[in-house]
């Protein structure tokens, strides 16, 4: 494996696939800030396989793995090759897309030990909200770096590493920084809720919405949500991501507008366990 040095060898690797002229197929999506954080963390590497490149980001415990290939036939076979190199690595593969779509490339990837680990459907809301500011409770604030802190930690102490994705702590310090992670604290100090999200033009997009277990039914979470529909006023689209057997997750989702698409994230790994 290589390291990657700067984003201008990933568009090389990305512009000598697209060059054989058979075809494009991937699991990575280019987001060049992400990919910067990344390279200055040493956290990515690459390897090349014939007509595949494959794109590792290093985490804790396992690799996240993605790929750049001609088809899905050469991909089997690179593949086929590439584990064979590393046979004791844990690796983490999402497809996105429609059932359709990932099916083929699903049943592949399980004739070479891969493991379907959970699914995440994605929900969108687009009508508009008419939510005024009264959600501004003083015990509603903007995180700084002391509670981004504090959020990081629940979100590993919470949150499944294999299908959450979750952010670096640089990653919640920008977030910070511009006002993303909104907290519910009613004594000031203890974050008993957070919520995270961006803006990205006319799209909203809600990153993680929790409640302490030991502070549940107390509309903490009404709150949040309501907080985060006031930052989102002027977007068109509000965008989640969920995992798609929490039905009752889902529920209270479609109770706040949120509508189920045909788009979803199939989590891989090559080892036999199942989210819980």
């Amino acid at each position: 494996m290589k390291s990657v040095s700067s984003p201008d060898i990933i568009l090389g690797l990305i512009q000598k696939i697209k060059q054989y002229r058979k075809g494009y197929y991937t699991n990575f999506f280019l987001d060049i800030p992400k990919i910067q954080l990344w390279i200055s963390l040493q956290l990515i590497e690459y390897e090349e396989m014939e007509e595949t490149v494959f794109l590792l980001r290093k985490n804790s415990g396992f690799i996240n793995l993605f790929f750049i290939t001609t088809g899905i036939s050469e991909f089997s076979g690179d593949i086929d090759h590439f584990l064979k190199k590393y046979p004791d690595k844990i690796f983490v593969i999402d497809l996105v897309g429609s059932f359709s779509q990932m099916s083929d490339i699903q049943n592949m990837l399980q004739d070479r030990g891969f493991y379907n680990y959970t699914t995440l459907v994605r929900m969108n809301k687009i009508n508009s909200d008419h939510t005024n500011d009264d959600y501004k409770l003083k015990s509603l604030s903007y995180a700084d770096k002391l509670k981004g802190f504090q959020v990081f930690t629940m979100l590993r102490d919470y949150f499944d590493p294999y299908a959450e994705q979750l952010p670096l702590i640089e990653e919640i310090y920008k977030w910070t920084g511009d006002s993303r992670i909104i907290t519910y604290s009613d004594d000031l100090q203890t974050i008993q809720g957070f919520l995270i999200f961006d803006l990205t033009g006319q799209t909203s997009y809600l990153r993680y919405w929790f409640v302490h277990p030991e502070h549940r039914e107390k509309k903490i979470g009404s709150t949040l949500i309501r907080s985060f529909f006031y930052e989102s006023r002027d977007t068109k689209r509000k965008l989640f991501w969920v995992i798609e057997s929490n039905e009752n997750a889902i529920k209270r989702y479609e109770h706040y507008g949120f509508k189920r698409e045909e788009l979803f994230d199939y989590v891989m790994i090559n080892k036999n366990m199942k989210y819980e």
